[in-house]
């Protein structure tokens, strides 16, 4: 889990549209959601030509905790939360090759917060500047089996002999950025009403890889080493939504929308023989409530 930097002056993207926010002075709000949840990690070389990918893709529970103080137009808050642990994210068998049945196993979780500052004008326009920070983090399980290297390789010098191959890596995805936004609320009674979103970021990320693993070739047992390696991106997002508000009493207020994060990022060192890149999307579906204090 990554650690929070508090010593880091933040802004982030928040909106909030409840009827009854503009009076409001403390509040605290519990967001809860279903995230449909895809990364892409992709190696192109050009030299030979080839391309490795990664795919993490499932559906993740989504919750965070939030407080904010508002005084006129003015709001500034905090929020914690992320994507809850999904053990299963990564199950795939690949038996392309008649030779080798290749299994990957995996897990995620994304831990983040974020500081912000929203002004709303009078036109029912809200505009927000903010500071976000995301650790995501996969335990990856690779196990390789080859009954036999002979034919697998094409070389009569191993007929007959197997391999057995283990890889346990720890991936984490650092994300540090600002962004703004702006929010567009329109009220349809005394109570309720809908609103659409939208946001941008520039972030700076690394990623950070370390692995452990074994090989049994004829029944020969070989412990394999491999050392940590970073790499630094750098990219942008788009984040968008609708939604709608119901001010269920003075100080209970419930917020109902879907929400879209679309991310793209490049390694910072990538050339014309060899590319680093990430790929990220989420897709939310959500609930927010809201007191005021």
């Amino acid at each position: 889990m990554k650690k929070i930097n508090l010593n880091k002056i933040v802004l982030t993207f928040l909106i909030s549209v409840s009827a009854l926010t503009a009076n409001a002075q403390w509040a605290a709000s519990v967001t809860a959601g279903s995230a449909d949840y895809e990364v892409l990690f992709t190696q192109t070389y050009t030299n030979p030509a080839s391309s490795y990918s990664t795919i993490l893709d499932d559906s993740f529970l989504y919750r965070d905790l939030g407080i904010d103080y508002s005084f006129g137009p003015h709001q500034v808050g905090v929020k914690f939360g992320g994507l809850a642990n999904e053990p299963d994210a990564v199950n795939k068998n690949d038996t392309s090759s008649a030779n080798r049945t290749l299994s990957t196993l995996g897990g995620a979780e994304r831990d983040e917060y974020s500081v912000f500052y929203t002004y709303r004008t009078d036109i029912g326009v809200a505009l927000t500047a903010g500071y976000y920070s995301s650790s995501l983090d996969m335990d990856m399980a690779y196990t390789q089996d080859i009954p036999d290297l002979g034919a697998y390789l094409g070389n009569a010098a191993y007929n007959g002999l197997s391999l057995t191959a283990n890889r346990t890596d720890l991936t984490t995805v650092d994300n540090d950025g600002f962004f703004f936004g702006a929010a567009y609320g329109r009220p349809l009674s005394d109570r309720t009403g809908i609103f659409v979103r939208l946001g941008y970021q520039d972030s700076d990320v690394e990623e950070t890889l370390s692995g452990t693993g074994s090989a049994t070739i004829a029944g020969q047992l070989q412990d394999l080493s491999y050392p940590a390696e970073s790499y630094d991106y750098s990219g942008d997002a788009l984040v968008y939504g609708i939604g709608g508000y119901w001010a269920a009493t003075e100080t209970i207020s419930l917020n109902f929308f879907y929400e879209v994060k679309d991310y793209s990022y490049s390694d910072d060192n990538n050339t014309a023989e060899t590319a680093y890149d990430i790929e990220e999307e989420q897709s939310m579906f959500g609930v927010t409530l809201r007191y005021s204090i």
